[in-house]
């Protein structure tokens, strides 16, 4: 099941940091929070450190951020459909 970023536990980000899994690996696994517009958040070199230790769990975390945008619960609750959609498609395809 696909899931954000910001919503895996440290034991999660733990296991990727020391299976040595490639970033953009990562990056294709897991989606960067709905509300940040960095390019590469989810990228352990370039990315969001906060994010990556964990710091990140609500946009309220994120609004003094470069990276942040605003989104309504329109725009939220469409990403997590997405989301939903893409794990749906992803579960077809194994």
């Amino acid at each position: 099941m696909t899931k954000y970023f910001h919503e895996l536990s440290s034991g999660e980000k733990f296991d990727i940091y020391n299976l040595r899994k490639s970033w953009s690996a990562t990056a294709k696994k897991y989606l960067q929070p709905p509300w940040c517009s960095h390019a590469q958040a989810v990228d352990g070199l370039y990315g969001c450190q906060d994010l990556w230790i964990g710091s990140i769990k609500t946009p309220t975390d994120c609004e003094n951020c470069k990276f942040y945008k605003e989104i309504n619960k329109t725009e939220f609750h469409e990403a997590v459909m997405d989301k939903d959609i893409l794990n749906s498609l992803t579960k077809s395809w194994h």
